[in-house]
């Protein structure tokens, strides 16, 4: 059950996510084309340079995505990589690691084992 800080907090988080929204479409109409987008960061770098930087961002946003799609699997990932950042010094960065592994905690049903059908009809267990 959340708390009501738990649940303003979300609050927060899904208003900054939807002005996040807004602004990505800003900035998309201001340059016309997401090919453009980069140009937005880095106007005055070399365009071969900043192809390269345009395209490790998106690299790493897919690997985000993959991560986000089953949020309750990625703790043990995610605390590793706030170890090893902090380690190395990178302790803002190692903080967003530590903070996002906490924000999905696992369900209890995830450490049940697994029931099939079969089992239901078995009598071995039922719907509720």
């Amino acid at each position: 059950m959340s708390t009501p800080d738990d649940t303003l907090a979300q609050r927060c988080q899904s208003s900054g996510d939807y002005l996040a929204g807004l602004v990505a479409t800003g900035m998309l109409q201001t340059v016309g084309t997401p090919d453009r987008l980069p140009e937005l960061l880095y106007p005055t770098l070399d365009p071969a340079v900043r192809a390269d930087i345009w395209n490790r961002a998106l690299a790493t946003g897919y690997r985000a995505g993959r991560l986000s799609v089953r949020p309750r699997f990625t703790p043990d990932l995610l605390n590793r990589i706030h170890q090893q950042l902090d380690a190395a010094g990178h302790h803002a960065m190692a903080h967003l690691a530590q903070r996002s592994a906490r924000t999905q905690q696992p369900h209890p049903a995830d450490h049940e084992p697994a029931r099939g059908h079969h089992d239901l009809e078995q009598g071995q267990g039922d719907l509720w």
